[in-house]
């Protein structure tokens, strides 16, 4: 069996697609994932048989895909990530659902745990905080949207 933390972000993906789509419908085939990833079958066939492999999901050529406890708690995890940076993009900092779905996928495999946690506080203080907190932040998003280049400004020396 393969360490969960050297599959590449494809293999991650490809796991939370067969979780995705487990909730979804009781049996996930080949072509179901194909057309979730937007990939060809034969694409998917073959990452099925190293996801196997490595233990991650059980499947036979013809039948459908199951994780395996392994497989599962890797896709929960790549799942949950996901979530988290996709709720703090569009409820945090207000990005558009296609651009925070795009860097949500992009950012999900590479943010560190301790990161995500750290988000994830925030998201949770930012809904808990007393409102003049919550005015602070709103300012902070009204100068961000208002002037999205303001990354883009001349430093000044000090």
């Amino acid at each position: 069996m393969a360490d969960a933390n050297a599959l590449s972000p494809k293999m991650e993906d490809y796991l939370e697609a067969v979780l995705s789509i487990g909730k979804e419908r009781p049996v996930v085939r080949v072509r179901d994932i194909a057309k979730r990833l937007d990939l060809r079958m034969s694409t998917v066939s073959g990452a099925l048989d190293a996801l196997s492999q490595a233990g991650m999901i059980e499947h036979e050529p013809y039948e459908h895909v199951e994780l395996t406890e392994a497989g599962r708690k890797v896709a929960e995890r790549t799942a949950h990530r996901h979530q988290v940076l996709f709720d703090f993009l569009t409820d945090i900092l207000r990005l558009d659902p296609e651009t925070a779905e795009r860097d949500a996928c992009r950012m999900e495999h590479v943010v560190s745990p301790e990161t995500i946690e750290r988000l994830i506080q925030f998201a949770e203080f930012v809904e808990q905080c007393p409102m003049g907190e919550r005015e602070r932040l709103a300012r902070l998003l009204e100068f961000i949207v208002r002037d999205p280049d303001c990354g883009e400004r001349e430093e000044v020396d000090h």
